[in-house]
């Protein structure tokens, strides 16, 4: 089945092909939304889930190791997680990004020679990415405990603009 549009001109030079259009329309997602349900393996093939979140505020990043916005924003979100490692504290969200149509060799390639210790999920299919309604890398999602979206961003955040956006969530 071939999904696209102008359906009857692709028919018109190939006759035998079968055109349908796309019927799922993916909305953008929205503040107020519920987090998407998704169950991904991390690097080392550790599977996590919508469920294993809840209760938590979460902030969810998108990223590719192509884009050199994606890889400036696993660095921050890196060096505010080794902040609370190196007091011994933990974290008061879960901080999952979520490495978007890649191999996840590709990614692990990325992680090792950076040395970052984030939690890093590979949604090699883009499937988790086409549930958020993801257009451009990196998007980030501030999601309280109860898995209500509180804030989207896109593009990069400094860390003083994560710090502000996850003090929203936590309190």
């Amino acid at each position: 089945m071939l999904y696209a549009r102008g359906g009857s001109l692709i028919q018109k030079f190939i006759p035998d092909t079968q055109v349908a259009s796309n019927t799922k329309q993916n909305s953008a997602m929205a503040v107020g939304s519920t987090m998407p349900y998704f169950d991904l393996y991390t690097l080392d093939q550790t599977k996590i889930s919508t469920t294993d979140l809840k209760g938590y505020p979460v902030l969810i990043t998108f990223w590719a190791t192509w884009n050199s916005d994606s890889v400036d924003q696993i660095k921050i979100l890196d060096d505010y997680t080794k902040q609370y490692s190196k007091t011994n504290r933990l974290l008061p969200v879960r901080i999952v990004t979520i490495n978007s149509q890649e191999p996840a060799s590709t990614a692990g390639a990325l992680i090792k020679r950076g040395g970052y210790i984030l939690d890093v999920l590979s949604d090699q299919s883009g499937s988790v990415g086409t549930e958020f309604a993801i257009k451009t890398l990196p998007t980030s999602f501030f999601i309280d405990k109860n898995g209500i979206i509180k804030n989207i961003s896109v593009g990069t955040l400094s860390e003083k603009e994560i710090v502000d956006k996850l003090d929203a969530i936590i309190n």
